[in-house]
């Protein structure tokens, strides 16, 4: 009889399971999301538990996890670095899904790209940065971005033109190190 072997379990660097940690809406995850929102800010053990619903005696347990994968500093606050902006410009990508506006905006203005630029691409934004989103588009209709922006908490910066080449030099440099949500870039 053949003797089955066990995969072993995948875990970061730092012995955190990584299928566990990548779980959407676990503790940890409305944790990072207030860390991430709040960069600016340390906040006291009740104060987390109060804002995400998670038990104290949880919250503890994950900032101590936290503190261990280099998220969150000893001040209860969220940690920048290379790592940490990187999981953060991807927490913001994925919201920007999860909310619908992409969805929306390839609907309405059936574009040929549509990129994140600025803080939330670098995971430098925080509770009160807007969202920079540029769009190729042939369309410029009036668009109601509010209740994309309600779910968010950020107000959308929306930049459509129909040939990204049109752009200004600092703009176009700065869409184009953008990270791309959906379609493709033609570049002169």
């Amino acid at each position: 009889m053949r003797q089955q072997h066990k995969a072993k379990p995948l875990n970061t660097k730092n012995g955190t399971n990584i299928p566990k940690m990548a779980l959407k809406n676990q503790k940890w995850d409305r944790m990072l999301g207030l860390l991430f929102e709040h960069p600016e800010k340390g906040f006291t053990i009740r104060e987390i538990s109060a804002k995400t619903g998670i038990p104290t005696s949880s919250v503890q347990r994950y900032l101590k996890k936290l503190r261990k994968e280099g998220l969150a500093s000893e001040e209860n606050r969220f940690a920048p670095s290379q790592h940490s902006k990187f999981l953060k410009a991807i927490y913001i990508i994925d919201r920007l899904y999860e909310c619908g506006v992409v969805d929306y905006l390839i609907k309405t203005l059936h574009p040929s790209a549509i990129i994140v630029f600025g803080s939330a691409r670098k995971g430098e934004y925080n509770s009160k940065s807007d969202i920079d989103l540029f769009v190729e588009s042939v369309k410029s209709p009036a668009l109601n971005l509010a209740p994309f922006e309600k779910k968010l908490r950020h107000e959308i910066q929306l930049f459509v033109e129909k040939d990204i080449n049109n752009l200004p030099a600092e703009l176009f440099n700065n869409i184009i190190n953008g990270i791309k949500l959906s379609g493709h870039i033609k570049l002169k």
